[in-house]
């Protein structure tokens, strides 16, 4: 393997139970989605002046637990019918 490669190598993380992966990726989704949703709509609708980061953090702090919500609930749903969505490959016998 290239020395460079290395970087990429996916390092052992001994964290949280195959179980919890759900609740996992909700949490990283909803607050990497809120993060930039927030600052976009905020930048639009009141641009950019001495109050932005405080109005950000207050729309962050509205936004994360409704969004995690929604996650939690309905991202089986979602994830079912996406997978419905998809047609399979003509190789395989499913």
């Amino acid at each position: 393997m290239h020395p460079r490669m290395t970087v990429f190598r996916r390092q052992q993380f001994y964290g949280f139970p195959p179980r919890f992966t759900h609740l996992v990726v909700s949490v990283a989704m909803s607050i990497y989605m809120v993060i930039i949703m927030t600052f976009i709509i905020t930048l639009v609708n009141t641009g950019m002046d001495s109050g932005f980061l405080v109005r950000w953090g207050k729309a962050i702090l509205i936004a994360w637990p409704i969004a995690f919500s929604l996650l939690q609930l309905g991202g089986p749903v979602v994830r079912n019918l996406a997978v419905n969505l998809i047609k399979p490959d003509q190789g395989t016998t499913e």
